[in-house]
């Protein structure tokens, strides 16, 4: 028996007969496929990493602190930082307002601790994660910008996951409901709850996990802006203001990334972020897309955007 496709391999299969591709398992373990018209071809692993994706760009998103230099190349704001061995500078951080803790690779959100407002927490914090370094918490909303050839496709919201009550489930019930959702659409995603914020909801609304959330009742079950461990995608693409777009297109002359993500934080995305206190935080150089095709408000068909983009540029190649 073949093994199965990863959801996103799985995503651009289904895509491939959109766009009038024909499409074939390259490899035994059928993580590449390679996806072929009019003579153009295009190979994916896994159905994230895309032929045209160098090791340069991977190399340069892998490591979150290089990223930095790279976004500050370009022209973008960035958080404030401090190394873990700079008490000093993190202290300086932390008189301005509270911090986080990420580590120098990863995704997923893995190892990423949020709102830290003392010097023990951050030293905690960073004894639990692998090479992690500090930076300022910017306030706002956390969204994430998908880019091919230089423009932007797609933009959500991410917010940390939540469920709201119907009135007839449970808390338990609806946690579950929410766990399936995520993994519905992308099975490597897995709801990761936080019980101290849990427990802390609970009281809050002096509820137990056997009883019925009311309906419109809002309950927090995470602090982590991340669609892998359980984050509401909420797409904001036509209300971004216009400067994103020349933020992108910047990244993408400084760096000459086909495809990316860049993740941002700002109080306001309609207003200028050059003016109200916007960073950019980080670039992934091999994205996770599923979750804009499900993404509340508005979804995209992101699977056959990527194989046209690709496909065209393969046909046009020398």
């Amino acid at each position: 028996m073949a093994p199965a496709l990863p959801a996103h391999a799985r995503a651009l299969e289904r895509a491939a007969p959109t766009v009038g591709a024909e499409v074939r398992t390259e490899t035994a373990d059928g993580r590449v496929l390679r996806f072929q018209r009019e003579g153009a071809r295009v190979r994916v692993l896994d159905g994230i990493a895309f032929d045209a994706i160098s090791v340069v760009q991977v190399a340069l998103c892998d490591d979150k602190r290089d990223t930095k230099r790279v976004l500050e190349s370009a022209g973008l704001p960035v958080a404030a930082g401090a190394s873990a061995d700079d008490p000093a500078a993190i202290e300086a951080l932390l008189t301005r307002g509270p911090v986080v803790v990420k580590p120098g690779a990863g995704t997923g959100g893995q190892g990423v601790r949020v709102d830290l407002r003392t010097q023990k927490d951050v030293q905690d914090a960073l004894a639990a994660c692998e090479d992690g370094f500090v930076e300022a918490m910017a306030p706002g909303q956390d969204v994430r910008v998908h880019v091919l050839g230089g423009r932007v496709v797609a933009a959500c919201v991410r917010e940390p996951a939540h469920v709201i009550g119907d009135g007839q489930r449970t808390v338990e019930d609806a946690i579950e409901n929410h766990a399936r959702w995520i993994a519905s659409f992308n099975e490597a995603n897995v709801l990761v709850v936080d019980e101290e914020l849990l427990a802390s909801e609970l009281a809050r609304l002096g509820l137990a996990a056997e009883d019925v959330l009311p309906e419109g009742a809002r309950l927090e079950l995470n602090r982590l802006c991340n669609v892998a461990q359980g984050a509401v995608p909420i797409d904001v693409t036509d209300r971004l203001h216009a400067r994103y777009g020349e933020w992108v297109r910047a990244l993408y002359a400084e760096t000459g990334f086909e495809v990316f993500a860049i993740d941002f934080v700002a109080p306001d995305l309609s207003t200028d972020p050059a003016d109200n206190g916007a960073v950019a935080l980080e670039v992934n150089g091999q994205p996770d897309w599923l979750h804009h095709t499900v993404s509340r408000r508005r979804t995209h068909p992101m699977a056959e955007l990527l194989l046209e983009h690709f496909l065209r540029r393969a046909k046009s190649a020398p």
